[in-house]
């Protein structure tokens, strides 16, 4: 069981090449006690050969699972690598706000406990019954709101 969902909860590393995208890993999450999926996920980012991450940017696109404070700082001290987390639109920022009030997409904002600004872009996700969600991401590289929508 994970947040009330059961079922195998896998972390899954592809990589991107053009229009191709190649699994890479897996690592599967066993549940409380064990290893957290952020680790997971930075083990398999470390499995990247230096040969790629010294040649190419790497950019980790991922869900709100792995958008958390720990996983943020991680990434920032990394060279040459980039990210787009998912955010809850409740994230809180520095200064009170929340993710869900800023005005504008392409903002530069520091998120409660993270000593580096972030951009926070968001786009709207169509549902099964016609209806849309508003869903919110943010880069740690300041780009332009509608480059990081394009991006996922």
């Amino acid at each position: 069981m994970y947040n009330g969902k059961r079922g195998l909860h896998l972390v899954v590393l592809y990589i991107q090449l053009g229009e191709r995208r190649l699994p890479w890993g897996f690592r599967v999450y066993r549940g409380q006690g064990e290893r957290t999926h952020i680790q997971l996920a930075q083990r398999l980012l470390l499995s990247l050969p230096k040969t790629l991450t010294q040649r190419f940017e790497v950019r980790i696109l991922a869900d709100s699972a792995f958008g958390s404070t720990q996983m943020l700082q991680w990434v920032k001290q990394r060279k040459r690598t980039a990210a787009i987390f998912g955010v809850s639109c409740d994230r809180r920022l520095a200064d009170g706000r929340h993710v869900g009030d800023l005005p504008h997409q392409g903002q530069q904002v520091y998120l409660w406990g993270v000593d580096f600004p972030v951009t926070v872009s968001w786009y709207w996700l169509v549902k099964d019954d016609g209806s849309r969600e508003k869903r919110f991401v943010v880069s740690t590289q300041p780009k332009t709101g509608v480059y990081i929508t394009l991006l996922l």
